[in-house]
């Protein structure tokens, strides 16, 4: 949980471990990043959204994945959040796009899994 900065430290080490072990790209000429993040509460803690966030992208560009984390670099970005009840822990799916369309597109697949409807292409 990212309520403390222990939680943010170790959020950020651990994306950091799952970023070096995959074959996670930042595409050149990304339009947006959409962030869906499914929130699994430590009793008596609510876990801070943007530090979860905060600490991905910190992540992104510790591991050499991104440049830069500010504004200018990431332009367009949706966040969803919502509690968990059949995860052990919080989990962060991250998705980026390459165009207006794609980033519409993609907010629809998960408003559609939030509420349990199927798209179909």
């Amino acid at each position: 949980m990212t309520h403390s900065l222990n939680g943010y430290g170790q959020w950020k080490k651990d994306c950091i471990k799952i970023i070096e072990a995959s074959d996670l790209q930042i595409l050149n000429g990304y339009f947006g990043f959409i962030y869906h993040l499914k929130i699994k509460p430590k009793c008596g803690q609510q876990p801070d959204c943007s530090n979860l966030i905060g600490s991905f992208e910190d992540a992104l560009v510790k591991s050499g994945r991104l440049k830069d984390d500010n504004w200018r670099v990431i332009p367009y970005f949706a966040v969803f959040a919502s509690e968990s009840t059949d995860l052990p822990f919080s989990q962060l799916d991250f998705y980026q796009v390459d165009s207006l369309p794609e980033f519409f597109r993609c907010i629809l697949i998960v408003l559609a899994s939030k509420l349990k409807i199927k798209i179909f292409n």
